[in-house]
């Protein structure tokens, strides 16, 4: 199956191996929704930095937004693909994670 086909017009990229979907709509509504509607079905691709080229064609995507953890990152090929795959006059956004922490374990709780 086609990647590309699978998502639509809005590519969501981070750097997590877990991405919360609730980050994607936050960022959703920080764009002002851009005309996206929940008849959209976004792409969202996780471990993006690992990746050489994005599974997208060229000039495709509306929307792009990159969620990332670090903002140190190395993010340069990652931004080059986001505008290769990005339509004209599509929009971007590039905001911090807010997911520190989630998925970390008090280990005093599990000794106990």
């Amino acid at each position: 199956m086609d990647a590309a086909k699978i998502g639509g017009s809005l590519l969501a990229c981070t750097d997590e191996a877990v991405l919360p979907v609730s980050q994607v709509f936050d960022a959703i509504k920080e764009l002002g929704n851009q005309g996206v509607d929940e008849q959209w079905n976004p792409l969202v691709i996780t471990s993006a930095s690992s990746l050489s080229k994005l599974p997208v064609e060229s000039s495709s995507v509306d929307v792009a937004i990159l969620i990332w953890q670090s903002l140190d990152s190395p993010v340069d090929q990652l931004v080059q693909e986001i505008l290769r795959v990005l339509k004209a006059g599509g929009t971007t956004l590039i905001r911090k994670s807010s997911q520190s922490g989630v998925g970390s374990v008090d280990k005093a709780n599990l000794l106990g």
